[in-house]
This record gives C-alpha cells, structure tokens and sequence, in this order.
C-alpha cells in the first residue's frame, strides 16, 4: 500500500501525494493520489523530459492537474474552461515530449516543457469546417507531432507545431476501422484499415493512395474482423484485430508480417492501452497488454500466456482510465477512477 498522507488544496483535492515505486510483484497498489480531481478522472497522459517524468491529469470539469513523478507534488494547474476529451504524450521535432489536450468541439491545446502551459493552436480545416471528427490520435510527420482527424468520408493531418494541415483527403471506399499509427522512424503518419476481402492494407497518408498491400495469412482464414486498433510496442506499430474467433491477431506494420500470438480477448469492449507494457510474471519479462474490460475491471494481459493480473483497490473507485508511466526507467500501470482518485501499480519489474 501506499505510504504517507496526502495534503490538500482549499478545494478539497489533493496537492501532492507520497511517491513509492517499489519492486513488488506485478499488481500492487505502490501509491495514490487520493481526490486528485473532485470528479471523475477523464484522462491520463504521462511525459518524459529532461527534468524527469511528470503525470497530467485531466477531470471531467475540464481542469487538468500535472503531478511530479519524483515529488510527488501538484506543480501545475491549468483550466482550459472546456471539457477534455482526451490526454496525448507525443515527441515533438527537438526530442521533447508535448502533451495534447483535446478540448471539446475537438479544438487541440498543446503543452511543451519549453512554454509550461497549455496553448490552442489555429483549428485544423475539419474543425473549422464543422466536419464530423469521429476517431482523432496524435502521431508524428516529418518528426513533426502530428493530429490526426477522420469521419467516414475523410481525414485530415494536422501539424501541431508549424499549426498547418499537412494532408487532407477523402477515405477509399470499401475500407473499414481506419486508425492512425506513426512509422517507427517517426517521418510519416499513415492509416491501417481493413479491405471488404478481410485483408489488412495501408493508406498512404501523404496522398490519401491506398498502398494495396493485401496483407493475410493462414491464421485469418474465414475469420471476420469486428474490432480494430494499433498498439505500439515502443515505437513498432502493430495493427490489432478482433476476430470473430474470440481472438486478437496482431500485424507488424514495419515488418508487413502477422506477429506475436493470437490472444483471447474478453468482449469487443475492451478498451486497450495503445502502448505494450513488460511485465514480470513468475521470474519471466513478459509482454502484455493493459486493459479495462466491459466489468470496469482494469487488467494486464500477457501475451505470450494469457495469464492476466488485475489491479484491483478495497480503496473504492470504479477504474476509468488505465496508462502507462516510466520512472527511472521502469514502467508502472496508472489508473484513474470515477471517484477523482488516481493509482499507481507494478508491472513486477
């Protein structure tokens, strides 16, 4: 358990907290910030810069709270007066790590470690417009961070750092569950979709042209895709497949390759963390998964195995968000909850 007393601001949430990171076995609770945030917590985003790894935390009444992973104090506060939909550590062009907050009506606020605050950018052209904005992640063009926007018709590239739309294009007809992923060379931000013949293809984001790489393989004979992502593991992109099978497939977007194992999956709702952990499980470094299940319960998964760890607090909160975060070079699952509390666990590491 976590040790130590929080203290707290005059509204009641929590100011700091204290920080252990210990070595115990995967899926215990190291430490907590108990009332970082009044309401539920929205989102989380964590950074890694030169002056050590901080967590952003965003409440559903749009403030978002910035912890020091070190301190274990509240160092920032900022109030977009908007709701926040989402939390996004992405590199930036001089190797710092910005964090993208997206506001409601889908209006990007960047945060650097050069300005310490988080500033909105012009609108990107779909916004402005007022065209629908159905799916949005952030990546890299160019090496430049990158938002990406689409609806069923089109997509939009838009680069957060120089504020212009790098591409814009409209979505090939026949395609389904379009998602972003940056290459792992961080030049190009690209879309992974799957055909109407099962098949797993590539649209060039620079020109909109479908790359017709067709990928397959035995394992996917006869079954139907029902779900779809990307997940990284560091910066390898792999598309993930919700088969019909009850089973995920995972593609290596560098290596055009079927990867890994298929892995059974809960329900077509669970919402995976889109960075792999290394988690240690009985003396083994196994790569897994984070996730929170269609029972709000938030889980790691190995791979390989199968074998799940739950982190599960007699602390109260039902689970909202589940992250990762790095500090001194090893990496914790966080969570937040409905209750505004926010949990820190171990991987084993």
């Amino acid at each position: 358990e976590s040790e130590g007393a929080e203290s707290f601001d005059a509204g009641g949430t929590a100011a700091a907290f204290d920080p252990y990171w210990g070595t115990e076995d995967a899926g215990t609770l190291l430490s907590e910030i108990t009332g970082a945030h009044g309401d539920r917590v929205q989102s989380l985003a964590a950074a890694e810069n030169a002056d050590g790894t901080t967590l952003f935390s965003a409440g559903d009444d749009g403030v978002i709270r910035q912890w020091d992973m070190a301190s274990g104090e509240m160092t920032d506060e900022f109030d977009l007066g908007t709701g926040v939909q989402a939390l996004w550590p992405v590199p930036a062009s001089n190797g710092d790590e910005l964090v993208v907050a997206l506001g409601t009506g889908t209006v990007p606020y960047v945060w650097s470690p050069e300005t310490g605050d988080f500033t909105a950018t012009v609108l990107p052209e779909m916004v402005s417009e007022g065209a629908d904005n159905l799916y949005n992640r952030v990546g890299t063009v160019e090496y430049y961070a990158t938002l990406g926007m689409l609806n069923d018709d089109e997509y939009e590239l838009f680069d957060l750092q120089n504020q212009i739309t790098r591409s814009r294009f409209d979505l090939p007809d026949g395609y389904g569950y379009p998602r972003f992923y940056s290459t792992i060379d961080g030049a190009s931000m690209n879309i992974v979709a799957v055909t109407g013949d099962q098949t797993v293809d590539v649209i060039d984001g620079r020109t909109g042209e479908p790359m017709g790489l067709n990928m397959s393989d035995d394992q996917m004979d006869g079954v139907v895709t029902e779900a779809f992502g990307v997940v990284y593991d560091f910066h390898t992109p792999y598309a993930m497949l919700y088969g019909d099978d009850g089973l995920l497939h995972f593609w290596d977007l560098e290596g055009q390759t079927p990867a890994l194992s298929p892995l059974a999956y809960e329900s077509l709702d669970d919402a995976f963390h889109n960075e792999m952990v290394d988690e240690a499980l009985d003396g083994a470094e196994e790569q897994s998964l984070l996730y929170i299940n269609e029972n709000d319960e938030a889980r790691a998964v190995a791979i390989g195995t199968g074998e799940t760890v739950d982190f599960a607090s007699d602390g109260g909160g039902t689970p909202l968000k589940l992250v990762d975060v790095t500090v001194d070079g090893v990496q914790y699952a966080v969570t937040g909850d409905d209750q505004g509390n926010i949990r820190f666990w171990s991987l084993g590491q």
